[in-house]
């Protein structure tokens, strides 16, 4: 009876069971066939890849899975920002700087990605330049300023005009006979009518009153004053350059202040040349007088003695021809003398005049002169 209930039970449960390894079966045989997902990532993720290249999770695809899929590279100007193409911004909206050509150029500009750029270079308004980004002016100067232009008429400062800005106006000339001083039209020479002064020619020149539409009185032409006078403080006068009867030495010979000219101014006379062996000397002629009378010395030799003679006919004395000394004797420079050519000291111990010189001891004896052992001449009584 156990034994038939075990059996029916058995059999009552024997559907469940199937069905159930069959599920497991199924299940089991799947799992083990089906594909494998890799590189998963979420549908909504982007990033920027190698190269800065967008890439996107797509997906899923025919197995279920989700991967990463390049998108097409950033266009020039863009760069890959968090997977995203986003403009470089080169610049700020409204940033200015220079532009080579000393122009404006601003960061105002989009290209054809719309993204910002520096614009086409703008040049700056007349009398303006670029510095610093901003077109400011060129020659910055006080309105009412003025100053003398090259061709001697003033320039003035003008403005400021529409863009802030003052500017030096065209030189205006200055009316005849004036010029530009100080930033002003002044005449040239300034003077009163009559005025009188000495010309650069040394003449006299005489202020005109203003001619017609001038404005200005002038000093007229030059005119030379009288022979022999100068122009001294406003007039013509004699130089005066010296005093009647007066004398100098000139060119060798003495020069008198005179009456030359019949307008009685006085000036110094052509020189007269001295007589003879005078010389002029402090305006007047006199003896240049090289010696003294009796003065005596050696001529350039030594073997002649030259003396001091005169006065000749103008009363100067000179040196005269030459003495030659007599045999055995010199001339001493020291003496201007002629002596025995000894030492000095010989002079009052020689006994004879010259080495040689002989005199008769009998009719047929004599003594001759020779040098002695102190170098003094002595008579030698050996002959």
């Amino acid at each position: 009876m156990r034994m038939r209930m075990f059996i029916f039970g058995l059999l009552g449960s024997l559907p469940i069971c199937l069905s159930a390894c069959l599920l497991l079966a199924a299940c089991s045989g799947s799992r083990s066939s089906g594909p494998r997902c890799h590189d998963s990532c979420l549908s909504y993720e982007q990033v920027c890849g190698l190269g800065g290249i967008p890439q996107a999770c797509t997906g899923p695809d025919p197995d279920g899975c989700f991967g990463w899929k390049s998108l097409p590279a950033c266009p020039q100007g863009q760069s890959c920002v968090d997977g995203s193409c986003a403009c470089d911004l080169p610049c700020r909206q409204g940033e200015t700087i220079c532009g080579p050509g000393g122009g404006l150029v601003a960061c105002d500009g989009q290209d054809e990605n719309g993204c910002l750029s520096w614009s086409l270079e703008r040049a700056c308004p007349p009398g303006q330049s670029c510095q610093a980004g901003a077109c400011v002016c060129d020659e910055p100067c006080q309105a009412g300023d003025a100053l003398c232009g090259p061709g001697d008429g003033v320039i003035t400062c003008t403005g400021p005009d529409a863009d802030g800005c003052t500017a030096w106006a065209a030189e205006r000339a200055c009316p005849g006979g004036q010029l530009c001083s100080e930033g002003d039209c002044a005449c040239l020479e300034p003077c009163q009518p009559g005025q009188v002064r000495c010309g650069p020619d040394g003449g006299l020149t005489t202020c005109l009153p203003p001619e017609p539409g001038q404005g200005c009185a002038r000093f007229g032409p030059e005119q030379a004053c009288p022979a022999g006078q100068v122009c001294l403080a406003g007039e013509c006068t004699c130089p005066e350059a010296c005093l009647l009867g007066e004398t100098m030495c000139a060119d060798q010979g003495v020069s008198t202040c005179q009456q030359l000219d019949p307008d009685g101014c006085l000036a110094w006379s052509q020189p007269e040349a001295c007589d003879g062996d005078q010389v002029c000397v402090q305006g007047g002629c006199a003896c240049a007088d090289p010696c003294s009378q009796g003065q005596t010395l050696c001529s350039a030799q030594g073997e002649a003695i030259v003396s001091c003679e005169g006065p000749d006919e103008a009363g100067c004395y000179g040196w005269g021809q030459e003495t030659p000394c007599a045999k055995g004797l010199v001339c001493k420079p020291d003496e201007g003398l002629c002596r025995p050519d000894t030492p000095p000291e010989c002079y009052e111990a020689n006994e004879c005049n010259y080495e040689g010189e002989k005199i008769c001891m009998t009719d047929v004896k004599y003594r001759s002169c020779k040098y002695g052992y102190d170098g003094c001449l002595i008579w030698d009584c050996s002959t």
